[in-house]
């Protein structure tokens, strides 16, 4: 790792690495500038979100600002790397992007129209240092601008990428409206009986009503619940609710309130009469752009289907607009919405091999053993 530079000594378009508590004043207003002009489509790397994510995971401090600047000193864009120094089971060091269980999306933050510039200048800049394998990208979205810019360079320049893993998740991209959406994507009968339902809760348990935090006060007695739900359920007997961790619950009340401050984020509950039933959120990066965040139901409603019964009050929030694109930022394992948002969104990890003959071939040779590696795990199991 190269040592630290302070932002006055900054070359001409190039790249600076600090750490996020080094920053200056004028650092911290051109990373939050950089963050209003990127986050429609990168909320989960802006400013407020990275701060509470490093605050609350990474006590060591070996995740660093890399900032590539233009001519002017500018920010362009902000990578959150580390050294690694081993890919799997291989001793292979490399440079890898932050990652975390709370952070759906792992592009870096980049202006918009300077993707290309970012990645030549980044790439360039990592070629140069001493960890000798790749660069590691968590949960790049396919379609994302900054990833296709990535992979536009690569194939212009002959450098090498491979995508580690992905798997796809639940999205809308659509010009229907919230209504229109979810009559052409669900069936009559489905629609029908998710109405029945919903009917069946309001005479069993009291009228239906859908609240959203409107006040810094409504938002942290929703945090509040929110927590509480979440652990009266599986994720509380299995000891993997927000709450059950300390930095978890942390991380969570802090990206909460960060996002309700920028009003960035829509949290809403569905009640039954005096009882909460349901909770979700989301984020907005602009009127058009959205994602997923938390959602949690109580399971003592559960037959009801009482977090579908949300989701369809979550759509009606979109009833006006032009055109919706919503990335759900479910897990792998979660497909409860394929069946009914039907834009798919492809996430993958993506290594990208170092610059030259060399790098290329170094490349090669750790995925090659990777390859044989697990094929001979294979064959034992």
């Amino acid at each position: 790792m190269k040592p630290l530079t302070h932002v006055a000594q900054r070359p001409i378009s190039g790249v600076t690495v600090l750490r996020a508590d080094a920053l200056s004043i004028a650092d911290q207003i051109a990373w939050a500038g950089l963050s209003q002009s990127a986050l429609a489509d990168s909320i989960f790397a802006t400013d407020w979100f990275v701060r509470a994510v490093l605050r609350h995971f990474d006590g060591d401090g070996v995740h660093q600002l890399f900032i590539v600047h233009d001519d002017a000193g500018a920010w362009d864009g902000v990578a959150i790397l580390a050294p690694h120094q081993r890919f799997g089971r291989i001793g292979a060091r490399h440079m890898r992007s932050l990652a975390n269980a709370n952070r759906f999306m792992g592009v870096p933050l980049v202006r918009p129209g300077r993707e290309t510039h970012f990645w030549a200048t980044l790439l360039s800049h990592i070629d140069g240092g001493d960890q000798d394998f790749a660069l590691y990208l968590r949960a790049m979205p396919a379609d994302h601008r900054v990833t296709r810019a990535l992979n536009a360079l690569c194939r212009a320049t002959g450098r090498t990428r491979h995508i580690v893993a992905s798997h796809r998740r639940a999205a809308i991209d659509s010009a229907l409206s919230g209504d229109a959406y979810w009559a052409a994507n669900l069936s009559k009968n489905r629609r029908s009986r998710l109405a029945a339902l919903e009917r069946q809760l309001a005479r069993d348990h009291g009228a239906l009503r859908v609240e959203r935090a409107q006040s810094h006060a409504d938002m942290v007695a929703w945090t509040a619940d929110f927590l509480r739900l979440e652990a009266s359920g599986w994720k509380g007997r299995e000891a993997c609710a927000l709450a059950a961790a300390t930095d978890s619950r942390c991380l969570f009340e802090n990206v909460v309130a960060s996002a309700f401050a920028e009003g960035q984020i829509a949290c809403l509950s569905l009640y039954a009469g005096d009882r909460l039933v349901a909770m979700t959120s989301y984020f907005s990066g602009d009127t058009q752009n959205h994602f997923g965040f938390k959602t949690s139901f109580d399971e003592t409603y559960a037959r009801y289907a009482p977090g579908l019964l949300l989701l369809r009050h979550l759509m009606e929030c979109m009833d006006g607009q032009t055109e919706i694109r919503f990335d759900s930022c479910a897990t792998a394992h979660d497909q409860t919405l394929c069946h009914i948002w039907r834009e798919a969104r492809e996430i993958c990890d993506i290594v990208v091999a170092r610059g030259g003959w060399s790098g290329r071939a170094r490349f090669a040779y750790i995925l090659g053993l990777g390859r044989i590696w697990h094929r001979l795990k294979s064959l034992r199991g």
